[in-house]
This record gives C-alpha cells, structure tokens and sequence, in this order.
C-alpha cells in the first residue's frame, strides 16, 4: 500500500479483478482555514489521475464547489450537486461533456470553501475518524472526512485516498501543523511535500511535540524517558509484523493525541490509523508501559491491531467484503503479537471472550458467501466472529499455512480486490491439500451453521491445550 517512492507516472499492471495501468494522483494547491471559526478555503489541483472506467470525485458534504477548471483555466461542466449522490461522508461528482454525459477526467483544478462547527466547552453526540473535530484547541481532519477531493473508482469499489502532493497551508494565527507525510512544525503558512503517496490527514492546534529519531508525538508533554520507552517498544511490533508478514516496515510513527468533540466516559479512548499516523483520544502514554519498560498486553494488542494496518489498509478498501479484510486480519494478528510478547494461556483468555460476546450476541450473521453489501459485516463480525474464522484457520492449518496465505493476500492486494477465490487459491499455494481446504470452507465459512462451527472448534482447541 504505502511502498511507491516515485513520483511522476507509477504503473502498476493489474491482473484478474483490474485490467488498466494506474497512476499515482497528485495533489498541489493551497488551504487556507480559520481555525477559530472553522472556515476553509481551498484551491487545488489533481493530476496524474489513473485511467478510470467510471469515477467519482467525492468531496466532504461540507465543502461548496465555487467551479472546477482544466488546465487552461476553462471552466468545466459537472454533476453530482442537484439530487446529489451521497457516499459516506461525501457528495460524489463527475465531469460532463456538452450533453451531460459523464467524460474521462485526467486532470482538474477545483475551488471550494467549506465551515464546520468549533466545540468549546460543548459537545457532538458523537466523533469519528470520517468527522473533521474542531475543539477549538486542535483541528482533526482524516482522509476519511474526504476535506480533500479523492479519487473514487466506481468499477472497482476502490476508494483512492493516498496522493503525493505539495501544499501551501495558512492559518489564521501560528499553530502547530501536521499533514500526513511531514514533521510537524509551528508556523502560520507553511509549505508541505511529499513524493511518496500519502493518506492526508491534518492535525493543526496549540500543541507541542516531542521528536525521537525522527518519529513524533504530537499533542503531549511526557518525559523524554516514557517517550523512549514508547518507541522502543513500538519499534519491537514493528519488527515482529514485518518478519510475519514478510513486508518491510520502515517509516516513521507519528502518534496524536487528542479530545474527541463528544463526552465520553472518563478514562475511556479510542483511535484511528491514517498510517503512519496513530491518532489516540485522551491517551495517557505513562500508562502504556509497566514494569520492566515493556507495552502493557492490552496497549501491545491495541498496536498490534494499528500497525497491521500498515498492511491490511487502503489497499484492501474495495469490494463487498472489504471490512473482512481490512479489520479481522489486523485483529487477528493483533492476537498474534499478544501472544509473541506475552504468552498463549493470555491468548486463550482474548479469544474465550471473543467467543462469550458471539455467544451473546443476537446479530443475525451471514456467511461471508452470502455477503452482498458491505454494510452486512457489522462490527461484531469484523472485529470478532472474522478473526475466529482465522483463528479455526489457524487451529486446522497451523500458523506457517496462515502467515503464507496472508502474505500471498497482501501482494495481490496492491493490484486486485480480495475474494474468497483467492483466498482459496493462496491456501493451496500454502500446501493445503483440495479436499481438506474444502471441509474447512464448508464448515466454517459457508455452512448455514458456521458461528457455531467456529465456536465449537475453538473451544475444543483451547480446553485441549
């Protein structure tokens, strides 16, 4: 996902799913927002765009289109505001000729401005990584949130969030700024480039940072010895996940801390990963090591989960069962790491509960088979009854079968949307013989009887051992 350094045309030939070279876009223009009172104003242009059978350009529902122009500063025809289409957390546009029929885009420039709501003392009832959170202290926008018009490849269902870009970024005063790719720095105008293709997320406040061999925190004040046993530790996952994975792992970590716009209950957090950065609500890092300078189990499981999204990510973002995907892979190997740095019984405990909670759960599960909207896999299916079926995958096949088919996945991955036909195939790659591959299909994936098939298989597993 994150391994092209070259800007300039990056061609890689797809096979099966994707029969078109793809380019890597690029973006340039310049962002001015007022962060007191939450106005944006935006002029950007979008170039090197793959060849795309049919598009969108979606851009944040917030954001209003002052015009798109070509190259040559004609003004150009589009859809996608009258009776528009929504996608998330986006309108989705499209160039026109004449006659209003959609035409090939290769090359845009667009002006839009855009406000959003400053919480001071006040609160949303909810926050999530698709919303832009401005708490009047730091404003969060993801790629998510979609400030920046992204590429949508309707054929495919493959969302394009990573660009390379060179940006000019104002403010209204001098703050602290972050755009995915870049060291922060304190400034009110500031230019941001990046020749290697990027989520962009922004993270601008009144925060300090604290820099460790070029890896950040962001929106901290921990001592210098926490911040080294933070990195430390961070750096062992890494290590651990790529030796897994066999996929080098080599940038650097930018870790965010900051207030989600709707009350939570003390002492709670949630995070989000815009690789290679890790936003945290609330976080404390002082608790995230214990004695002996080491992660707490539940802060490595926690990592374990993020950073496998430097390999499950955006790359794995398109078709029905992308949420398979993109979360029970991390979560399993999130069990994994668990398990590398602590031991199996503490393993068995993770997954027993993962177990009680499908137990008690009254969600209606189909098999993955059976899946024909994405919005079928729930979360309780991404982050528990999915990573169970890895795990009976584990059990039947053994981890050596398991790591190979996730590597032969993730090579595919950059070039073709992931089905369960390829999973097939890269598990008889492993050595997994036909008939025995087809009796775990049968049972644990296709069976009408599946989750408990699951259940009973794990169970019979961990009481043995």
């Amino acid at each position: 996902m994150y391994k092209t350094t070259k800007f300039l045309f990056v061609l890689i030939f797809y096979l099966g799913t994707y029969n078109c070279i793809i380019a890597q876009p690029h973006l340039e223009g310049n962002i001015f927002i007022d962060t007191k009172t939450g106005y944006w104003k935006c002029e950007l242009t979008v170039s090197n765009i793959p060849k795309l059978q049919e598009y969108k350009i979606l851009l944040n529902k917030g954001m209003n289109i002052k015009f798109i122009k070509d190259s040559s500063d004609a003004l150009l025809r589009y859809k996608g505001y009258y009776n528009g289409e929504i996608k998330g957390e986006a309108i989705g546009y499209y160039l026109v000729n004449h006659k209003g029929k959609s035409k090939p885009i290769n090359q845009f420039t667009i002006e839009y401005v855009g406000a959003f709501p400053v919480y001071k003392n006040e609160f949303n009832t909810f926050d999530f990584k698709g919303y832009i959170a401005n708490n009047g202290l730091t404003l969060r926008a993801a790629e998510q949130t979609k400030w920046y018009p992204v590429l949508y490849d309707v054929t495919n269902d493959r969302i394009i969030y990573d660009y390379t870009y060179n940006l000019q970024i104002s403010l209204d005063q001098k703050k602290s700024i972050f755009i995915n790719g870049n060291p922060p720095i304190k400034a009110d105008n500031a230019s941001f480039k990046t020749e290697k293709p990027r989520p962009l997320m922004l993270f601008i406040g009144d925060y300090h940072f604290i820099e460790h061999n070029g890896n950040y925190i962001l929106n901290d004040t921990i001592s210098k010895t926490t911040a080294d046993a933070v990195f430390k530790n961070i750096n062992l996952i890494k290590v651990y996940l790529q030796e897994l994975l066999q996929a080098t792992f080599k940038d650097k970590i930018y870790l965010i801390n900051h207030k989600a716009v709707n009350k939570r209950k003390e002492g709670s957090s949630w995070g989000f990963n815009t690789y290679p950065a890790f936003a945290f609500t609330d976080v404390n890092f002082q608790n995230w090591i214990v004695d002996g300078g080491t992660f707490s189990h539940k802060t490595s499981k926690y990592l374990g989960h993020e950073f496998s999204h430097n390999y499950f990510g955006h790359n794995v973002m398109s078709g029905k069962l992308f949420w398979f995907w993109l979360e029970s892979f991390p979560e399993y190997l999130s069990f994994r790491v668990v398990e590398h740095f602590a031991d199996n019984s503490l393993v068995n405990k993770l997954i027993i509960k993962k177990v009680e909670q499908i137990n008690k759960s009254k969600d209606d599960f189909k098999p993955l088979p059976e899946i024909t909207s994405i919005d079928e896999i729930n979360n309780t299916y991404r982050y528990v009854l999915g990573p169970l079926i890895l795990k009976c995958f584990e059990i039947e096949f053994g981890k050596e079968k398991l790591d190979f088919v996730m590597q032969k996945l993730l090579a595919k991955s950059h070039h073709q949307t992931l089905t369960l036909d390829l999973f097939r195939q890269m598990s008889l790659n492993a050595g997994i013989k036909r008939k025995k591959y087809q009796l775990f299909y049968d049972k644990y994936i296709k069976s009408k009887d599946f989750k408990t098939n699951i259940i009973n298989r794990i169970e019979t597993s961990i009481h043995k051992n």
